[in-house]
């Protein structure tokens, strides 16, 4: 039961991906999806590899929250340079 708060701060960073994903999908520019999904994918063997030694089942959660907030960071970027969102001023509500 202590996994599960690292599990929903993970699929968090994934719902993060899907928003970007999305606004990519519709620019019709993929490739950057692409490159973030090995990226992430990469990351998260390295952490696996990293974190099983010391953690051991801890490091499962927490190698796929770091490939997810790998993820989502490496998309939302890709995102705001190629389909840019004014995404503060959504937030602040103007």
């Amino acid at each position: 039961a202590n996994i599960f708060p690292v599990l929903a701060a993970a699929f968090w960073m994934r719902a993060i991906y899907q928003v970007a994903f999305s606004l990519l999908l519709y620019a019709g520019n993929t490739t950057p999806l692409a490159k973030a999904n090995v990226l992430a994918a990469v990351v998260n063997v390295a952490a696996n590899l990293a974190l099983i030694p010391v953690l051991g089942l801890w490091s499962a959660p927490l190698a796929l929250l770091c490939g997810f907030a790998t993820l989502a960071a490496v998309s939302f970027a890709y995102q705001m340079r190629h389909f840019p969102l004014p995404w503060r001023a959504a937030l602040r509500g103007r």
